[in-house]
């Protein structure tokens, strides 16, 4: 099922034209009650990542703490269910007086995963959902023509003024707690580099991750591979085009060492352009809407511009990245760093080359050992404080706001 395209400046237009509504809830949301043990957690994209790690660890510490997942659909409920979670639908009036009465509001894109203003005056904190190589937010760089300036100046207010009400912006290193700061224009202070909960996800998944890839590639008669993960980040508009030629096709499909799982952006359209090589499966953001806990399970990763990228370092395995629109991409939405710099001068103009280096790398050791360095470097960057650790650095950050005395 293909993604509806996402757009901030459609995104913050949606919000602004349900300003009497979202101005109600403000007022109502400064006089409101609020419950330091009551929690409600949203993610846009389902239960996983960042929110999970954190209410896990919650959980465990202090059981006193009563969580809420404000779910999306059946699928959602399905997945609290299977970590223990209590849920309402986000849409629901339950929903919106648990808003009311939290203490803590935690998302990942915004106050949209909630209730909007209900959490406002809540101890809020923005797990957010990667830590960016694209430029996001007020950082962007929009081209837009003089008729659409004011449009573009109205939404960054907006934004500017959403922003305002974090609490706390969650960021795995320095370089990203700047990066989110700038982005979300955030008051000094709320940007903090605690560690990303979400990495904790990484070792903890890795092997029921594996065994799930294990039957995926076994229902495809494929077994006993090494697997590879093909994920780009998303375009305005437009879905990520990998489009080797059929020359480098026919070599990976007819290499019998590799599986590769492709997995779409939840803001992009499905990636299909692999689907009639014989040894490619799908992994859509429906089915596995938390992919970084399937990170580990990985033996390679493949990206262009993807926070994930970031995510996987860590775990000191080969990244190839590919860029064929490197020029248009660094125009609009634009790049915190140079490509060059980020990759350690190690990427590709084409998905072509960038499959043969795929398939180049199981002989070349030196190839191999060259892009692990790089993966290391990265890691070290922005995931700096690893994979164990996060999610309990982020709740003592929290509870010593709740809790000052405890």
């Amino acid at each position: 099922m293909a993604a509806e395209s996402f757009s901030f400046m459609r995104d913050n237009l949606r919000k602004a034209s349900k300003l009497p509504w979202l101005l109600l809830l403000a007022a109502r949301a400064k006089f409101a009650s609020r419950d330091p043990k009551l929690w409600v957690i949203g993610r846009r994209s389902g239960v996983g990542d960042g929110p999970l790690a954190l209410a896990i660890e919650a959980k465990s510490v202090d059981p006193a703490i009563r969580i809420v997942w404000l779910t999306r659909d059946s699928s959602d409920d399905q997945l609290a269910q299977r970590h223990g979670l209590q849920y309402v639908r986000r849409d629901s009036k339950a929903a919106l007086q648990l808003c009311l009465r939290a203490g803590v509001g935690v998302m990942t894109n915004g106050f949209s995963d909630l209730r909007g203003p209900a959490i406002w005056g809540a101890t809020t904190v923005q797990l957010w959902h990667g830590a960016p190589l694209k430029r996001i937010g007020q950082d962007r760089i929009e081209p837009l023509g003089a008729h659409r300036s004011f449009i573009r100046k109205a939404s960054s207010a907006f934004e500017k003024f959403w922003n305002q009400h974090y609490r706390y912006i969650i960021a795995g290193s320095e370089t990203t707690a700047g990066r989110l700061a700038s982005a979300m224009a955030a008051r000094g202070g709320t940007a903090v580099a605690t560690g990303d909960p979400r990495m904790d996800l990484i070792p903890r998944g890795a092997v029921t991750a594996r065994l799930t890839l294990d039957a995926l590639a076994s229902g495809h008669g494929i077994e006993g591979r090494k697997y590879v993960l093909i994920a780009p980040t998303w375009r305005d508009g437009g879905e990520p085009m990998v489009l080797p030629d059929q020359a480098s096709r026919d070599l990976i499909a007819n290499d019998d060492r590799i599986v590769i799982f492709v997995r779409a952006h939840p803001h992009s359209a499905d990636i299909r352009s692999l689907f009639d090589m014989k040894n490619v499966i799908a992994l859509s953001s429906d089915d596995f809407p938390d992919i970084t806990s399937m990170l580990g399970a990985f033996d390679v990763l493949m990206t262009d511009y993807s926070s994930i990228a970031m995510d996987f370092a860590p775990l000191e395995r080969p990244i190839i990245f590919a860029a064929p629109d490197l020029e248009s991409y660094t125009a609009s939405p634009g790049l915190y760093e140079e490509y060059e710099l980020f990759t350690g001068g190690h990427w590709h103009q084409t998905w072509t080359a960038a499959f043969r280096c795929l398939h180049d790398l199981h002989d070349d050791e030196a190839m191999r050992d060259k892009l692990v360095d790089i993966s290391k470097a990265i890691g070290s960057r922005y995931h700096p404080m690893g994979m164990t650790g996060n999610a309990s650095r982020v709740l003592m950050l929290i509870r010593d706001v709740t809790e000052p005395c405890a």
